[in-house]
């Protein structure tokens, strides 16, 4: 999730935000900032070399039964995007890192995330499943 702080330092570089301000985002171009380059870049690598080289925005169900135009499922995922920055911020570590490294080393703390990422993503599920799909 520092990545994130370090993307929006990038962009926003004169923020008076306190916590953008922390030493932990004063260096922009580190490795974190190499390693999200290096998912995009390598990403468009591979489906050049696939030969398929371009954006889709199909999700199978859940866009073919809203009809949405494109900047409403363009301001979902950002919306996505965004809860998924501020829940990593609030857990203070991503989902992977809190499932994998911190039940691996026994931390209580990361054992009560993992229930709550699983409990809250079956919620998300049901309720988008039910308010906007019909029931599934």
């Amino acid at each position: 999730s520092t990545g994130y702080g370090n993307l929006v330092k990038l962009v926003l570089p004169r923020t008076r935000l306190k916590w953008l301000n922390s030493d932990d985002y004063r260096g922009v171009f580190n490795w974190r900032f190499f390693f999200l380059a290096g998912i995009v870049i390598g990403g468009f690598i591979s489906a050049r070399a696939g030969g398929r080289v371009w954006l889709e925005w199909e999700m199978g169900r859940f866009t073919a039964s809203l009809d949405w135009s494109f900047p409403w499922l363009a301001l979902w995922f950002f919306a996505g995007g965004l809860l998924l920055g501020l829940g990593a911020r609030i857990a203070q570590g991503c989902t992977s890192g809190h499932s994998i490294h911190g039940i691996a080393n026994l931390q209580k703390s990361s054992i009560i995330a993992t229930v709550f990422f699983l409990l809250g993503g079956y919620v998300t599920l049901q309720m988008i499943s039910r308010l906007l799909l019909g029931g599934m």
